[in-house]
């Protein structure tokens, strides 16, 4: 058998010794490697935290590859890193391609020579010292961080890899390192050609060659024994894609109590492909493949669920009391869009919010997962509570699995469910919750008073299974006709789901590509949301809050959903104004499709009527009862630091966060784009004139010649301020038409304040002494009460709420109670004071903001 080496560790004298003997792999005078490497270990300590990530991946993933050629003289062993981004098929270009890279030598390990009596022919073994290697982490792995002084704990040898085991130091705790080398086939798997419709990561997919091959994933003893079953079906789901392709067994699932579950088991081994349980806080699951640079074939792919938002929550089903705040503690409460030292609202870029959204995916997750559970509990019986969150566990497995079979996501995998199906579970039960379960799909809950649904979905989506068939189709050689013909059909096909992957998301255009979006019309889906967290307020108190437990948890679940879930409906909405349904299509005869499209005008309506719900939050039932009101604290009662929840703040963040980023230069810039993408008069189009008037009249509506909320009042006032700070900002950006509206709306509302002004009192309103009570009768007054009798007043007396009204009480200087006396109050109350005076006070300040403006317009 081709073995790549024999290794010896070091002995307890020389612990840094690892020597090699690559006699058989170097018959050719050649070979080529893999290194892979990750965190055998966890190493955590209580002051400095966690260090170290167990399986956690090590290595450069780019640059993994090493070729160890045997010296011309014989006297060492040469390493060199290929460079595999820089090839050329053209003979007069590849001198220059090599002067200009250089031939990528590493190092040069001189042979050891043997000693004593080792029997014949012991002077042509080929052993050289690997202790250099581990130092550098075999040239792939960045060992600045780990530690120079490293120490041999175990080396194995297989077929065709070689497993190293090392502590790094001098730091404490020592972190331990698990190496894989991996002999490479001398003619690497021929790759198929990608195809941007059923897109796989670059290099990482192939064609299997082996019907027969089976993929093994190890579900390793990390994993809670109850959550195993989940992990099974999570990867062993792909079967049903493969199975169109007759090979119905070609996943499975290894669990550590099946009877076949090797003993020599090692998850750093390159033979295992594992999934581990980790501890990590920053870690909620990951699919990491290792592939062979020159072709793409996936040699190993290991999957991390982490522990951190899952265990912490899935804890809590010990318990009688299931309480998602708990859970929520783990993660941040309110949505990266609302920290202002991270997200500037109109100023940082739509591709950054985006790329934070992704990035904040952890949190989005983890608060679905409390949120699902604490709305469900009441539904289903602590059994059936406990698989409904190994179902969510199952779909994030079939995930994590699907990346390491070389899919990209697919963030419009959701479009391809409509809102009826989603409802129905025989229909989720055949095609998911999704396309793809390669999206990021939410929670699918039930809408108070319906059936039960799939809350995850239960299987792969009909993108997946094509995905599968054009990777995976086994073809008898490049030019096997009837399998081509079989791998068109399937392009073809996919043409037919919608499809985008992680840069058509970032880029922002199309409103279709996001992630944590449901159904085939996403907007219909957030309004129902948004009813949905309307009848949670409702219950959040006691959701949120078990007998005998703080009232800060209530706090908390509340800055979920209005900081946390609000503020991410609102940014997708905004992303439907001027949105651009862009497809991947090819050239055919018969092709009747377009590449791009703008989103319906009916769909652009709908995303802005939500924006302007989640405006309103107090009239639309998006915050808590006034009834709850005196229970909003939040903060860390287990630190001993709690205080009171400003909701006021967090709304006026909100309302400015939506603002900004609908008013912002980019997104009038893409209204206005997306009305010249049909031919006039083809179809209705959504025009920058009919959004700005819809947004006007939207954020007006109250009007301003009549008496108003602070609430109204400071929405509008928020929107002017925004409004105005676009001139002249946006003039040297915009087009003349879309300033030119910009412009109208800008006077129609001072017009609309100066109309408003006439009709409103000219004459301030201040304090004032009222008439309050007759004789003897109770005076009602927060404030100061005197008695008046003809032209004779008492001094005020202050009252809190009632006071009889008898001169005699109030020391006025007249001989007996008379019964012509009356009583009056000057009022200390809000109330009690004038609103239209508070309402002119308002319509100024508007006025006067826009009134510069408003003449340099005019000017």
């Amino acid at each position: 058998m081709f073995r790549l080496g024999t290794a010896s560790a070091g002995s307890a004298r020389d612990p840094e010794n690892l020597a090699l003997d690559l006699t058989n792999a170097l018959r050719g005078g050649r070979i080529e490697i893999l290194v892979m490497a990750l965190f055998k270990q966890g190493a955590y300590t209580d002051d400095q935290g966690l260090l170290a990530e167990r399986a956690t991946p090590l290595e450069d993933s780019s640059s993994t590859l090493l070729e160890l050629r045997l010296s011309g003289d014989g006297r060492s062993v040469d390493v060199y890193k290929p460079v595999m981004d820089l090839r050329t098929s053209d003979p007069q270009s590849r001198h220059a391609l090599r002067a200009g890279i250089g031939n990528g030598l590493q190092a040069s390990l001189p042979r050891l020579h043997c000693t004593g009596t080792a029997g014949a022919g012991a002077e042509d073994r080929i052993i050289v010292d690997m202790s250099s290697f581990l130092e550098l982490g075999f040239f792939v792995v960045d060992t600045g961080d780990l530690g120079f002084d490293v120490t041999v704990i175990e080396a194995k040898e297989f077929p065709t890899n070689l497993d190293v085991t090392a502590d790094y130091g001098p730091r404490v705790p020592l972190l331990r390192v698990g190496y894989s080398i991996v002999l490479l086939p001398e003619k690497p798997m021929e790759p198929r050609e990608n195809d941007d419709r059923l897109l796989y990561f670059d290099t990482q997919y192939q064609d299997k060659g082996s019907h027969r091959k089976k993929a093994s994933f190890y579900v390793d003893p990390s994993v809670p024994a109850r959550w195993r079953p989940y992990f099974k079906k999570g990867v062993e789901a792909w079967n049903e894609a493969f199975t169109l392709i007759e090979r119905p067994q070609a996943v499975r699932a290894m669990l550590p109590e099946d009877k076949d579950w090797p003993d020599d088991y090692d998850m750093s081994d390159a033979r295992f492909s594992a999934i581990t349980w980790d501890t990590s806080e920053a870690t909620v699951s990951m699919g990491i493949a290792k592939v062979d640079p020159r072709s793409g074939e996936i040699l190993k792919c290991d999957v991390i669920m982490g522990d951190s938002w899952v265990k912490t929550y899935l804890d809590e089903l010990e318990m009688e009391f299931v309480n998602f705040t708990n859970f929520l503690s783990k993660t941040p409460s309110v949505s990266v869009l609302l920290h202002q030292d991270v997200v500037e609202p109109g100023q940082t870029s739509t591709r950054r919010i985006l790329e934070l959204l992704q990035q904040g995916g952890k949190d989005r997750k983890s608060r679905s997962f409390g949120f699902a559970a604490a709305y469900m509990q009441k539904r289903l019986q602590h059994s059936e509570l406990e698989a409904l969150l190994g179902s969510g566990l199952q779909e994030i497995v079939t995930h994590e699995v699907g990346h390491c079979l070389g899919l990209r996501h697919n963030f419009k995998g959701s479009m391809g469910v409509s809102p009826e199906c989603l409802q129905d579970l025989h229909c989720t039960a055949v095609h998911g919750t999704s396309a793809s379960v390669m999206d990021y799909i939410p929670v699918n809950l039930p809408r108070p008073g319906d059936s039960l649904t799939h809350v995850w979905s239960p299987t792969i989506g009909e993108y997946d299974k094509l995905a599968i068939r054009y990777g995976y189709t086994h073809m008898q050689s490049p030019s096997d006709a009837s399998t081509e013909q079989i791998l068109e059909e399937v392009r073809r096909s996919a043409e037919s789901i919608q499809t985008c992957y992680d840069d058509d998301l970032y880029l922002g255009e199309d409103p279709s590509c996001l992630d944590y979006d449901l159904s085939a019309d996403p907007v219909h889906y957030w309004d129902q949301q948004l009813d949905l967290y309307a009848d949670i307020q409702n219950h959040l108190l006691e959701m949120s809050v078990a007998p005998a437990e703080s009232y800060s948890l209530y706090g908390k679940a509340v800055h979920s959903v209005v900081g946390g879930f609000l503020p991410e409906i609102g940014i997708n909405a905004v992303y439907y104004l001027g949105g651009i349904n862009n497809t991947y299509l090819h050239k055919y005869t018969d092709q009747t499709r377009r590449s791009r499209q703008p989103m319906p005008a009916e769909t652009q309506r709908r995303a802005l009527a939500v924006i302007l719900r989640i405006l309103r939050p107090k009239t639309e039932g998006l915050l808590p009862p006034d009834s709850n009101l005196p229970y909003l604290v939040d903060g860390d009662h287990l630190q001993g630091a709690i205080e009171s929840l400003d909701l006021t703040g967090l709304v006026r963040r909100l309302r400015r966060l939506l603002l900004e980023e609908a008013l912002r230069s980019e997104r009038l810039l893409q209204l206005h784009k997306q009305e010249t993408l049909l031919i006039p008069g083809e179809a209705e189009v959504f025009p920058v004139s009919e959004f700005l008037s819809t947004l006007v009249y939207g954020v007006m509506s109250a009007g301003l010649d009549r008496i108003t909320s602070d609430d109204e009042r400071d929405l509008q006032r928020i929107f002017v301020q925004i409004l105005t700070s676009k001139f002249p900002a946006q003039a040297q950006v915009l087009p003349a038409e879309v300033m030119t509206q910009l412009q109208y709306f800008h006077s129609f509302i001072y017009e609309m304040s100066e109309g408003a002004l006439d009709r409103l009192p000219t004459t301030a309103q201040g304090a004032e002494w009222a008439f309050c009570a007759a004789f003897n009768k109770t005076c009602t007054c927060t404030g100061l009460v005197r008695v008046r009798l003809a032209n004779i007043s008492s001094s005020g007396q202050w009252s809190g709420t009632d006071k009889a009204c008898l001169p005699s009480h109030f020391a006025l200087n007249a001989s007996t109670d008379s019964e012509s006396s009356w009583c009056e109050c000057l009022s200390l109350t809000k109330t009690d004071l004038d609103q239209r005076e508070a309402q002119r006070l308002h319509v100024e300040s508007l006025r006067h903001m826009l009134r510069p403006r408003h003449s340099a317009l005019e000017e």
